[in-house]
């Protein structure tokens, strides 16, 4: 995304709330336990680059059902469903992006066109949301009548989040931010990627407010159910509280070792929040081996989707 000008016209006239880093000594490296099932050996071929892993893991609000992306040969990539009480695995549809609708109902996701479109979790009543092209990231509104997501342009003016309906409105842009969540209350949330700061939207007021201090090169940030807490990746498993306070580095993803010339034991990303506001699931390859070949680091380990228990709010 372009950010110059318009965010420094963004972060001058929001409201700012500190948030004080913790040293780099306080993170628990106990990596949870893996969900059953989603353990898999990782060979070390060309298919198999590093950049294949982001599972984009997302358990339904109801607590019933895991899905997540895989990279398995077709365009993009597909979502799975699989069902945590009988470990059923089924694909839905083909896609890189998603989120579950509030009643655990539907998926709405992008597709690699970069379009948005929803299915129901059964895998009937595909409906195209959006054309065009250049929508990612959607988030499903707590009300279930507001799809947020990041819209493309190439243009800082016209790029930033903006919202469709369940019934495929398109609504203009609202503001310059990616990675889209919400709060309860109906608050926007999003990140700004590589600046150490995360926007908070007030719908009816248009009032923008920043969290600040956090680390920088955020990704996949995340509001619990409850609104009372945020996760995020930013070379590890990080949360906060909702206003900022009590930041936490979680996990430590030790990919750093990459640009010290070392490899790595293991990597993390992806996390999303457990409806019951106390775990946290998120993607873990355990990495054996690293090479170098003409599709970047290949590694050979074991991959699985974990989840860890980071305690009430």
């Amino acid at each position: 995304m372009k950010r110059l000008g318009v965010l420094v016209a963004i972060l001058l006239s929001a409201t700012a709330v500190s948030c004080d880093l913790f040293s780099d000594d306080n993170d628990d490296l106990s990596l949870g336990e893996p969900i059953p099932g989603t353990e898999q050996h990782v060979e070390g071929d060309d298919d198999t680059p590093v950049l294949q892993f982001n599972a984009y893991p997302r358990i339904s609000p109801d607590g019933k059902t895991l899905a997540y992306r895989w990279f398995d040969g077709t365009l993009g990539g597909s979502i799975y469903l699989r069902d945590l009480a009988s470990s059923e695995v089924r694909f839905l549809v083909q896609g890189i992006q998603f989120d579950w609708s509030p009643d655990s109902r539907w998926l709405v996701f992008a597709s690699s066109g970069h379009n948005l479109g929803k299915i129901t979790r059964e895998g009937d009543s595909l409906f195209q949301l959006t054309h065009g092209g250049g929508r990612l990231d959607p988030s499903w509104s707590p009300d279930g009548g507001t799809i947020a997501h990041y819209v493309e342009t190439g243009d800082e003016h016209t790029a930033g989040i903006a919202t469709v309906t369940s019934d495929g409105e398109v609504g203009p842009r609202l503001f310059l931010g990616g990675m889209p969540d919400w709060f309860p209350d109906g608050r926007l949330f999003a990140s700004l990627g590589r600046i150490d700061a995360f926007l908070v939207y007030d719908w009816p007021t248009a009032r923008l407010d920043t969290i600040t201090g956090i680390p920088d090169q955020v990704r996949g940030p995340q509001v619990s159910l409850d609104g009372k807490r945020i996760t995020f990746w930013a070379r590890g498993i990080w949360i906060c509280n909702s206003d900022g306070s009590g930041l936490r580095l979680i996990i430590r993803d030790d990919a750093s070792k990459w640009g010290r010339g070392d490899n790595p034991e293991f990597r993390v990303g992806a996390p999303s929040w457990h409806p019951d506001g106390r775990h946290i699931i998120f993607e873990h390859l355990r990495i054996a081996e690293t090479t170098y070949r003409a599709v970047g680091r290949v590694v050979a380990g074991s991959y699985s989707i974990r989840m860890v228990d980071v305690g009430a709010p």
